[in-house]
């Protein structure tokens, strides 16, 4: 018992010097982030959302999601700006950012002077794991603007009385909509995933090596070890793709290497997917890994191989058989009846070709760029128009806006 003492004693004073810490570094951050600020505004100037989130990562579908959002709203009258505690992805670091620690009690009061001095229009919050909302007043933040959050994950902590706090609510997937069960679906709009138009490039012709794509973490340690066992089995060479300089990677890399007798060469960083996979059609016999990957490999015809979150249930390739399924559920494997009826084709050049013409063609139909942006503008739109007419006594009592499809 003195022991358990002493120990939750320990851990308390830590974590109390970590918080007192990160509000000191929060005080000298916003000073860099309030130091520039933008000059008198007029009507002509471009309206600015805020994406926050904690951390945007070197490869990801949220990076790549918001790469092909913000791309758009560029081109229509708004200017995106980034809050987050690191930003590692390249293609978003052009845009204006912002740092703060998000586990420090001042973030909210932080995130209210950024809103206040760069007079943003939107915010918008990016969700997987969102602990450190109970820092934001958010009555206050929607006070001075639109306030929004994409969920692209599910997360227990992640409530109804959470969500009501919003002016709008977007949702990355309808299956994603339905495991939330005790928040009603009316609530959000379903805003998929969605990528550039490409013409389909790859044609099977005796490639030997395959090739994952994802995060190295130990969240995706198991999907690796799946495509690992897959490739053994065959005796098909095989390559990792995703950056690996993070301490998890590290772990993770240690661990496959040790496990799998795995060359260090095995492992080639972190890539850009498409235009990689484009000037490497004729190396790669199939693309693994799941969501935004799927995409990316698909766009371009690669045969896709759908990696799995749980070691129980096995990964699958695309087929013209569960493409369908897959489309709605954002490229995850999450059951076992997906399985049914779908070989692994990977003998079969004639079964490849066919899949590879059947999702280029899927995902060139229904996941359309311009169609998704259109939607997602106009959800701003919405949201916005809303604002203005409404009495700011009434924020308790507003429900997530309605958008004409």
């Amino acid at each position: 018992m003195r022991t358990n003492f002493f120990a939750n004693h320990f851990r308390f004073i830590q974590k109390w010097r970590t918080q007192k810490r990160n509000v000191r570094i929060n005080v000298f951050l916003n000073c860099q982030n309030l130091s520039a600020l933008p000059n008198a505004s007029n009507e002509s100037d471009p309206k600015k959302i805020l994406f926050i989130t904690d951390a945007l990562a070197s490869h990801g579908g949220v990076e790549n999601r918001l790469k092909h959002i913000v791309a758009n709203l560029s081109g229509g009258h708004w200017e995106a700006l980034f809050l987050t505690e690191e930003n590692k992805y390249p293609p978003l670091k052009d845009f204006r950012n912002f740092t703060l620690k998000f586990r420090a009690d001042n973030l909210g009061e932080c995130l209210l002077d950024i809103v206040r001095a760069h007079k943003i229009d939107v915010v918008e919050f990016q969700f997987k794991y969102p602990r450190y909302l109970r820092f934001i007043d958010m009555k206050e933040l929607r006070r001075l603007c639109v306030v929004g959050c994409t969920v692209n994950g599910f997360d227990k902590s992640i409530s109804r009385r959470m969500l009501k706090k919003f002016d709008y609510l977007i949702c990355v997937s309808t299956d994603l909509v339905q495991r939330y069960t005790k928040i009603p679906s009316e609530w959000f709009h379903i805003l998929y995933n969605c990528i550039i138009p490409e013409p389909r490039l790859w044609r099977f012709n005796n490639q030997k090596t395959a090739i994952h794509v994802s995060r190295i973490s130990d969240e995706y340690e198991i999907r690796i070890s799946g495509f690992i066992d897959f490739c053994r089995i065959r005796d098909i060479p095989f390559e990792i793709a995703g950056e690996r300089e993070s301490e998890s990677a590290k772990r993770v890399i240690d661990r496959l290497r040790t496990r799998y007798k795995i060359p260090d060469a095995a492992f080639i960083g972190s890539i850009d997917t498409v235009p990689f996979l484009k000037e490497n059609i004729t190396r790669y016999l199939f693309v693994a890994g799941c969501g935004h990957t799927a995409l990316e490999a698909g766009i371009l015809g690669f045969p896709v191989f759908i990696t799995s979150s749980t070691s129980s249930i096995p990964p699958v390739f695309l087929t013209p058989d569960n493409i369908d399924y897959f489309l709605d559920r954002n490229f995850t494997v999450r059951e076992r009846e997906v399985l049914a009826g779908n070989p692994l084709f990977i003998d079969s050049p004639g079964a490849m070709e066919e899949a590879s013409l059947c999702i280029h063609k899927f995902i060139m139909e229904n996941r359309n760029l311009k169609t998704e942006l259109t939607k997602y503008q106009a959800i701003l739109h919405a949201a916005s128009a809303k604002k203005q007419n409404r009495p700011h006594n009434q924020l308790n009592d507003l429900a997530p806006v309605e958008v004409m499809e």
